[in-house]
């Protein structure tokens, strides 16, 4: 039982700064995965990730959440690459995710967020499949909250009208 309560003692998303940078961070890695959320106020997709973070660390408590600003973790970093979250464990960072892009951009779902963290390790998920792969099958199409069907039963017959217009 004590090690469950062990494994299960985080469930938050912790703002630090700085100076805990290393005690919470690289050195908690040695123990277990840390993700690290560096952000800036005033952008929108930091909102946006950090509301999307908080049930995830809520639900995966053996896993260390934690924010920071971004100037405060990488002096000058750009706010270009915000949101940024970084994968520790054992203290090395394991996996990358600049930007929202590579998790669908502004339409990017909490899955699609703990999909990317079961991939490299960073959570105990029970997810069998990438969520957006569900919603590429079939010819749909997603796209930043855009969703279309591409038309299968079309053939190009329309180049062959052309020639008769010759």
């Amino acid at each position: 039982m004590k090690a469950a309560a062990s494994k299960n003692k985080y469930g938050q998303l912790l703002h630090i700064s700085e100076p805990e940078y290393q005690r919470e961070v690289t050195d908690a890695s040695n123990d277990v995965h840390v993700v690290v959320f560096l952000h800036k106020a005033g952008i929108p997709q930091c909102q946006l990730l950090e509301q999307k973070l908080k049930p995830l660390a809520e639900k995966f408590k053996a896993t260390k959440f934690v924010k920071i600003r971004s100037e405060e973790a990488i002096h000058n970093y750009p706010d270009r690459n915000l949101p940024t979250i970084l994968v520790y464990y054992q203290t090395q960072i394991t996996k990358t995710i600049i930007t929202l892009a590579p998790l669908g951009g502004d339409s990017v779902q909490t899955s699609d967020i703990e999909w990317a963290l079961k991939t490299c390790g960073a959570i105990d998920s029970d997810m069998e499949e990438d969520p957006r792969r569900k919603q590429k099958e079939g010819g749909v199409n997603m796209v930043r909250g855009y969703v279309g069907r591409r038309d299968t039963t079309k053939q190009d017959s329309d180049d062959e009208d052309d020639d008769e217009d010759n």
